[in-house]
């Protein structure tokens, strides 16, 4: 996934807490980008699928998913 790298805070005890703002931008990041995987799925050839082991039958039970469903 190619999402930007945004600061993280580490706390005392060494655990990394983001901010809310940005896990938030992630989370929408992720939404977007799974919406555009499954847009540009759809839109591949049946030879094109099957040349990557999927059938048309895969191809649409993915797409079917809601963008926040992984």
């Amino acid at each position: 996934m190619s999402t930007t790298e945004l600061p993280s805070a580490t706390a005392q005890d060494g655990v990394v807490r983001r901010d809310p703002i940005t896990s938030l931008i992630d989370l929408l990041l992720t939404w977007h980008e799974r919406a555009q995987e499954r847009r540009c799925l759809a839109s591949r050839s049946d030879s094109f699928l099957a040349d990557c082991g999927l059938s048309r039958c895969d191809v649409e039970a993915e797409i079917r998913k809601p963008f926040w469903r992984d």
